[in-house]
């Protein structure tokens, strides 16, 4: 009973660790299948919004994960470096997206200036009548 006991409180303090990294404080004091409930909610969140992640930037922030991984002293920078590469690929999808936009106003310009042009085109020629 004693061995069951003491292996219940040390599962309990590794899903109270895990529920801190993951979610945050256990400010509601919630028992440990509630809290494994909200980490792995947190997890499917997760890995559904990597789906929307550019495939590039998930290559470029593994790269960065598995060089930190060998060098822990590196470690501590890696968090850093995972948020750069994650916000250049944002501006990059940022700039795209407002080139783009640019392209499709300037397309927008084109069709009109063309239609003003056909319409002058065949338009009724008007006759100026000098006095």
């Amino acid at each position: 009973m004693k061995s069951q006991e003491k292996l219940m409180k040390l599962l309990r303090k590794h899903v109270n660790k895990l529920y801190k990294t993951c979610i945050g404080a256990n400010d509601a004091h919630l028992s440990s299948i509630l809290m494994l409930t909200s980490i792995e909610k947190n997890f499917e969140d997760v890995v559904r919004d990597l789906d929307t992640i550019p495939q590039e930037v998930v290559l470029k922030i593994s790269r960065v994960m598995i060089r930190n991984q060998n060098y822990p002293a590196r470690a501590s920078n890696y968090f850093l470096e995972i948020n750069s590469v994650f916000m250049q690929g944002l501006e990059k999808e940022r700039r795209e997206a407002e080139r783009r936009e640019q392209e499709s106003l300037r397309n927008k310009h084109r069709v009109e200036r063309v239609s003003k042009s056909l319409e002058r085109a065949t338009a009724p020629i008007k006759l100026r009548v000098l006095a």
